[in-house]
């Protein structure tokens, strides 16, 4: 007999695996643009406790660090220069500026201090002779200052203790007074901060790198030009920021 009313199961099943999909799709759109337009206000709330009773909690999936650091050690790269930090660090191109050293970038998008300290295992594992540290903006807040510094006196210790190359801790940048407000990190809480992890260079035995007036307006905010998001930068930005370490790697 003929079917006349109703939908046949096979188109029932297809209607119900395309509707699935675009669910998921759609789920997914809007995790990318709600991570790429409220990046850590928003993924704080889903990130695990960073610091609990004095312990640093994990923020990254041990086994993809796992895999990460041993395709580094696979790859038995004996590296000149790595750049540790953020998606500062990671959209770089620091070989651009070096090509004449074997450059390693480390940089890692939305990465805190905590997560850092938790990656610093795979400096050592491409034989640097030489390190350049920078993050902590994801991490810094007003009402979080005190937190971070702590977490950047282990991301030091941790550093020390496993690296035996030449360190630069290069200062946290300033952002723009839009991004300041949102953020809820004022200029003061950077220059704070920034204080606070160059006495811990020092105590490690590294050398600090004040970027932070370089980039920064007389309000102590980034400079228009050199950032295009209010916290990333700029082509020029990236040249300053060469510049500014050029010598140290002659």
């Amino acid at each position: 007999m003929k079917r006349i009313f109703g939908t046949p199961p096979r188109l029932n099943k297809k209607i119900t695996i395309v509707s699935c999909l675009a669910i998921l799709f759609a789920l997914a759109f809007l995790f990318l643009f709600i991570r790429e337009r409220y990046p850590q206000r928003i993924l704080d709330r889903f990130l695990p406790s960073r610091q609990s009773a004095g312990e640093f909690q994990p923020v990254h999936n041990e086994r993809a660090l796992d895999a990460w650091e041993n395709c580094l050690k696979q790859a038995r790269l004996d590296a000149d220069v790595v750049f540790f930090g953020d998606s500062l660090t990671r959209r770089g191109g620091f070989d651009r500026y070096f090509p004449e050293k074997t450059v390693c970038n480390l940089g890692l998008g939305l990465d805190t201090i905590a997560g850092m300290t938790e990656r610093v295992s795979m400096i050592a594992a491409v034989s640097p002779e030489t390190v350049f540290v920078m993050g902590g903006i994801n991490s810094l807040r007003d009402d979080t200052l005190d937190r971070s510094v702590k977490e950047y006196d282990a991301l030091m210790s941790r550093i020390a203790d496993s690296c035996p190359a030449s360190v630069y801790v290069v200062s946290v940048l300033p952002i723009s007074k839009e991004k300041a407000s949102e953020l809820g990190c004022s200029p003061d809480t950077i220059v704070r901060f920034n204080e606070a992890i160059e006495a811990y260079a020092t105590r490690c035995g590294f050398l600090y790198i004040d970027l932070y007036r370089d980039f920064a307006t007389d309000g102590g905010y980034m400079s228009g030009e050199l950032t295009t998001d209010g916290v990333h930068l700029t082509e020029e930005g990236y040249t300053l920021w060469t510049a500014a370490i050029s010598g140290l790697l002659n």
